[in-house]
């Protein structure tokens, strides 16, 4: 066989060796790579506040105290999944159940940073609807911010 064509053999071999151990990690990378786009334009998105008249201040706060309570609620649970899985990961870690590069364990990483990540967005939303201005990256400057409220 010649070199070129014995190189290709090899890459397709180790591509079939190897695809069946990353075509799970596929559908939750792209499903990041989207999450990033959104957060990208969630942060690229202004919103010009027009002059309320006096008295019409509290008439939103209540109209917006469901969607802080929604998204309070959601972001503290996101977050204690988050916090379960990892806790749940690194037993199985620690325990020797698992590998620290295996599937399952990348797997569970995957998920625990779209948990976290779902925690921050609606963290985000509890602080848009309390009133603040800014994009993402205003809201992560303070680190009280993330702490739904």
């Amino acid at each position: 066989m010649k070199p070129g064509l014995w190189g290709f053999a090899r890459a397709t071999i180790v591509f079939m060796v190897l695809r069946p151990m990353t075509a799970p990690l596929l559908g939750p990378v792209n499903r990041l790579r989207e999450a990033r786009r959104l957060l990208k334009d969630i942060s690229g998105i202004t919103h010009q506040a027009a002059p309320e008249p006096e008295g019409t201040l509290d008439a939103t706060r209540e109209e917006a105290l469901p969607l802080r309570r929604g998204s309070r609620r959601q972001a503290l649970i996101f977050m204690l999944l988050s916090m379960g899985t990892w806790i749940w990961w690194v037993s199985h870690i620690v325990l020797g159940r698992w590998s620290l590069i295996g599937l399952p364990s990348l797997e569970t990483i995957l998920l625990c940073g779209a948990m976290g990540l779902q925690c921050l967005v609606q963290s985000y939303t509890n602080w848009r609807a309390r009133g603040y201005e800014g994009g993402f990256g205003v809201f992560l400057t303070s680190g009280q911010n993330p702490w739904p409220r």
